[in-house]
């Protein structure tokens, strides 16, 4: 066989985590891990365990591999079919080749209503272009808020290399003592001009019905029923490895108005999973995630840009980068990209790619 693409098979499973390993060399992962994680997400997911995913071979070896998860959503009130592109490689050495665009283009002219990645890199977005997709930019704007800024920069000075990743590791008290300082013990306090603000620890169960509250009326929204969102929280904490996936509802004496989900480690920046809120509390819930993450040690709270958030985001002096990872959308529906693209989609990085834990 010269080359060509067929389904991914459970029988492929070692020869596409050996592909994941030498193609991703900064991954933490091992082989046999990686080997897991290609079963149970490809082949014991909640939506199409048989599989979907697609391999290029060549000469019968595997030198191309591009992941794909079935997703159920909504485009209002009809259900649509999602398919979720990951872990698009091919092999060094074989980038010459058409495997990629070949893989793609496979993709594209599957039966989905809507192709769509949230972890890509700049060089899988050209491509994906060129094959006619397009980046939904409101949904590639990322969102940082420092809590301790001192610490905060110690820890960007700490992915240097050389003589300023030594300094950060031994400044890293001074860091914290400074802050307390410039800071204050608890910047954070409860607004009192406000009703009090009630926080609730959440189960798979009950986050579920805080998402379809406060998504409700969205015009392009994931479905979700108990089992498939403890799947994917079970997966997102496994991300996570070493950090806590806080879940947190917030009430006042009126009800719930909101929710938010985070990775929190002390001493590390605090990414933002899923956030939603009632409009007139959005920025209530934005400083109770601060508040809360700073009770956590956080240094700084990241997270992906909800379109409608944007307003309360600036307000509380948050910085915003755009850029890799990027979101990329395909469709043959005009209705859907221009909902996505007008940022009228509640796409959280539950939803996608983003939450996958091939790399930790």
């Amino acid at each position: 066989m010269r080359g060509g693409i067929r389904l991914f098979t459970e029988c492929d499973i070692p020869d596409v985590a050996s592909l994941h390993s030498r193609t991703f060399a900064t991954s933490s992962r091992d082989v046999a891990s990686l080997e897991r994680l290609f079963h149970q997400i490809f082949f014991r997911n909640p939506w199409n365990p048989s599989g979907a995913s697609l391999v290029y071979e060549d000469r019968n070896k595997i030198i191309g591999f591009l992941g794909i998860v079935p997703r159920r959503m909504f485009l209002n009130d009809r259900p649509i079919w999602a398919a979720v592109s990951t872990q698009f490689m091919v092999q060094s050495g074989s980038r010459g080749t058409l495997a990629a665009v070949e893989l793609l283009k496979t993709l594209f002219s599957g039966p989905q209503d809507l192709a769509i990645t949230d972890g890509a890199n700049s060089g899988s977005r050209k491509l994906w272009e060129g094959l006619g997709g397009a980046t939904a930019y409101l949904y590639g704007i990322h969102w940082t808020r420092p809590l301790r800024p001192i610490s905060y920069g110690m820890a960007a000075l700490g992915r240097k290399r050389g003589y300023l990743n030594s300094f950060a590791a031994v400044s890293r008290p001074l860091a914290r003592a400074i802050d307390r300082v410039a800071v204050g013990a608890n910047p954070f306090r409860i607004n009192r001009r406000h009703e009090p603000i009630f926080r609730t620890e959440m189960d798979a169960g009950q986050l579920l019905s805080c998402i379809a509250r406060f998504q409700a009326d969205s015009p392009l929204r994931a479905e979700y029923d108990e089992a498939s969102l403890a799947w994917v929280l079970n997966l997102t904490g496994d991300k996570a490895r070493f950090h806590d996936l806080r879940k947190v509802s917030l009430s006042d004496t009126a009800g719930t108005i909101g929710f938010y989900v985070y990775y929190i480690r002390s001493d590390s920046v605090a990414e933002v999973v899923q956030l939603d809120a009632s409009t007139r509390y959005r920025g209530q819930v934005l400083d109770d995630l601060f508040r809360d993450a700073w009770e956590q040690g956080a240094i700084a709270v990241s997270g992906r840009t909800a379109p409608c958030l944007m307003q309360e985001l600036t307000d509380r002096h948050c910085s915003f980068r755009m850029g890799s990872p990027w979101t990329l959308i395909h469709s043959r529906e005009p209705e859907l990209l221009n909902t996505i693209c007008r940022g009228d989609a509640a796409l959280s990085r539950l939803d996608a790619e983003w939450w996958m834990p091939f790399a930790t």
